[in-house]
């Protein structure tokens, strides 16, 4: 996801140093509210009903075979992706971390790694794949968070006294 601001200034303001701190400012902690959007709003809708999650994030989950859906509907009576017995899932929505600057954030989800052979559980997908299915984004996704964090920002930018004209691109 990319989003750009600009900030057009018109009338008495401060200087354009001052602008971009303010801007800088407010767009860091945007991108950290973002992130804590996504968290709350999008993440959950990672683990569920395989037909629903594939046709929301096309090509990014990996097919699970027949042998795995059937050997996880018997243990767990369910077949949700991302989710096996549920440990996972619960650790991913319950605890996060999120942190950056005006040019980045980032959030760290804090879930258990995937177990070895033999202790209760082995998962051949590679965590890499784990980590794009994690954190997909869907292209209707991409523009609600767009449009959301436009919103957020000029709200924000209107608390800010040296404003005249925001413009969000």
């Amino acid at each position: 996801m990319y989003i750009k601001t600009v900030i057009i200034r018109e009338g008495p303001l401060a200087s354009k140093k001052a602008t971009r701190k303010v801007r800088n400012q407010v767009v860091k902690r945007g991108l950290q509210w973002i992130l804590e959007f996504w968290h709350e709003h999008f993440l959950p809708r990672h683990f569920g009903d395989p037909r629903t999650v594939e046709s929301r994030y096309r090509g990014v989950f990996a097919k699970r075979s027949k042998r795995y859906q059937i050997r996880k509907a018997k243990k767990y009576g369910h077949t949700r992706l991302l989710e096996w017995s549920g440990e996972m899932k619960r650790s991913i929505l319950s605890s996060f971390t999120v942190g950056g600057s005006s040019k980045k954030a980032w959030i760290a989800l804090k879930y258990p790694l995937r177990r070895k052979k033999g202790k209760g559980g082995f998962s051949s997908m590679p965590q890499a794949q784990i980590d794009k299915e994690l954190t997909a984004i869907s292209p209707s996704e991409d523009v609600e968070l767009g449009e959301v964090f436009g919103e957020w920002f000029v709200k924000e930018i209107d608390k800010v006294k040296d404003r005249d004209v925001v413009r969000v691109k």
